[in-house]
């Protein structure tokens, strides 16, 4: 029988590295280089990403969350980029936490929403991105970002717009135009395209 007679066996080879990938996820000792490659991989993305909520907390609180997201938290997209999607609920959640007290949770988890969208829509694919649809983000309870933090915003993230003014009372839009990422307020936005 020669090579080209043979039956191809993507499944077996499907199967091993899904096992594989299983094992990582899990973190089983004989994979354990893999293990923290992945988890090193995904902290530093989150570092990368999340560039204000991590100079709001300080390195050592932000790195133990971003530990803790990497762990329950596997990625859903391929793009290393995108990953953190739901960082803004683990920073929410923390009002429940032994460490209750120490930051304004809900405005960081208001401020890791801005900037993860802010990030997607830097990511977004090119044929998805320029001109599409706004991603809304709307904060849990009305509250404004600390002025501070929106100047800060627009200095780690020299690609984006963003107004100068953040308040929940209604949802923030974040969008693509061109190359530049917008950031201001959805009735600025929707008024001014007479939605």
């Amino acid at each position: 029988m020669s090579e080209s007679d043979k039956p191809l066996n993507h499944s077996g080879y499907r199967e091993s590295l899904t096992a594989f990938a299983d094992a990582v996820l899990e973190g089983q000792t004989n994979v354990s280089a893999y293990t923290n490659n992945y988890m090193g991989v995904h902290a530093l993305a989150l570092h990368n990403i999340f560039l204000c909520v991590r100079s709001q907390l300080g390195e050592t609180p932000f790195a133990a969350l971003s530990n803790v997201y990497v762990q329950h938290f596997p990625a859903s997209q391929w793009d290393i980029n995108r990953y953190g999607e739901q960082f803004a609920e683990l920073l929410a959640a923390q009002v429940h936490g032994a460490k209750a007290d120490a930051f304004d949770w809900p405005a960081l988890a208001a401020l890791a929403a801005v900037e993860y969208a802010i990030t997607a829509q830097y990511y977004a694919d090119d044929d998805v991105g320029h001109g599409g649809e706004p991603i809304l983000v709307d904060a849990a309870c009305e509250l404004s970002l600390d002025r501070h933090w929106v100047h800060q915003l627009a200095e780690l993230h020299p690609y984006a717009d963003i107004a100068a003014r953040i308040s929940f009372e209604a949802p923030v839009a974040i969008w693509r135009d061109g190359l530049r990422i917008k950031v201001m307020p959805s009735e600025q936005v929707f008024n001014a395209s007479g939605g």
